[in-house]
């Protein structure tokens, strides 16, 4: 074999070895947390006979994670933002827009083998008491909702901008971590027979599509009912008799 063969092949290897590294501690980070897996740990079950390849390909900790957010921009938040963009040139209804927005946040599970898992991870980031992890998340992520968020706005020139800014919140949260945290709570609490599928997932979707559109759409209250008026009203925080609030 040629020199020039060999290093081809050799430059393959690497690759290969540096992508199941990346893929192995999305996986482990998503379902274990970030501080728990130690970057040997990673190694061993990426399948390197090293030890240290961690180390060798990325150095540290950190330097595999802002890998990890490069693979997903690659493959998720940069192919979102320009599908996002498109349906925004074309004038998208607001429902079909919603659907191409929360791409990246939601269908990649049907997408990826990865999928879920790159969920997960991004909620270890965006939960996490690191600022600086919390901020590379930020920025791959970011654009594509301030694009969505500016798209969703102009759908809804009536609705006062105090009044979007809470549904948008509403909408945002459960968008990034709704489905993903209620699932493990289920696991962890034994809370009925729920298991995710794919079916599952769809039926979710379709009805969180619901819930955005009907939510975001909604004629806003012009006044507190009055059964939340009368809980709100006890003196000093006291305890107060709810018999009477019906």
């Amino acid at each position: 074999m040629s020199d020039k063969a060999t290093t081809a092949t050799k430059r393959r290897a690497g690759g290969n070895t540096r992508d199941r590294i990346v893929t192995t501690a999305l996986r482990l980070f998503a379902t274990e947390g970030i501080d728990t897996v130690t970057l040997r740990r990673i190694s061993a079950e990426s399948g390197s006979a090293n030890t240290a390849a961690v180390h060798y390909h990325f150095r540290n900790k950190a330097g595999l994670i802002d890998a990890i957010l490069e693979f997903l921009d690659d493959r998720v938040w940069r192919p979102g933002r320009e599908r996002l963009a498109e349906a925004i040139d074309r004038d998208a209804p607001l429902r079909e827009l919603l659907v191409v927005g929360l791409w990246p946040f939601k269908m990649t599970v049907f997408d990826f083998p990865w999928g879920a898992q790159a969920q997960g991870f991004s909620f270890q980031l965006a939960t996490s008491n690191d600022e600086r992890l919390r901020a590379a998340l930020a920025a791959v992520k970011d654009p594509h909702l301030d694009l969505l968020k500016d798209a969703v706005r102009e759908h809804l020139p009536a609705l006062p901008e105090e009044v979007f800014e809470q549904r948008w919140l509403f909408f945002r949260t459960e968008a990034f971590a709704g489905q993903w945290v209620r699932s493990k709570v289920f696991r962890l609490t034994q809370q009925g027979d729920w298991q995710w599928s794919p079916q599952t997932e769809r039926e979710y979707l379709i009805r969180y599509l619901d819930y955005v559109v009907g939510g975001l759409t909604a004629p806003v209250s012009e006044r507190i009912p009055a059964q939340l008026q009368a809980l709100g009203a006890a003196d000093n925080g006291a305890p107060r008799d709810r018999s009477s609030v019906h």
